[in-house]
């Protein structure tokens, strides 16, 4: 029976663990045909920057894998305030298929999610 995954994000890129871990616990729920959404606040927003310039790994960078998790259909939800409280402009400056979002928004995706994952 499919589930519905979350990941609440609160670290900078670079911090463990970080997006690669979110990365791979995602693509396996995924693979189990569970829906997956990710909600960044805090020191996370930063994960969502579309501009980044982050040293890639054997297994590439932040920004792809936000990009591949994207492009398979994750809900990515970036709370407004914390990214302007930081300097970042909203939308214009993350990924493409980020949306912009508050409390609210995080509790909505909250009740109806089996699993919450908090890095």
């Amino acid at each position: 029976m499919a589930k519905k995954v979350g990941f609440i994000l609160n670290k900078a890129p670079l911090e463990s663990p970080g997006a690669r871990t979110l990365y791979h616990l995602a693509v396996g729920s995924l693979g189990r045909g569970h829906e997956v959404w990710a909600y960044a606040h805090q020191e996370g927003v930063y994960q969502l920057l579309r501009n980044q310039h982050l040293p890639d790994s054997e297994e590439g960078s932040p920004s792809s894998w936000w990009q591949a998790l994207l492009a398979r259909g994750v809900r990515v939800v970036c709370n407004e305030l914390c990214a302007r409280s930081r300097g970042v402009d909203g939308k214009e400056s993350m990924l493409e298929g980020v949306t912009m979002g508050n409390p609210a928004d995080l509790a909505q995706l909250l009740e109806h999610t089996d699993q919450v994952l908090c890095l």
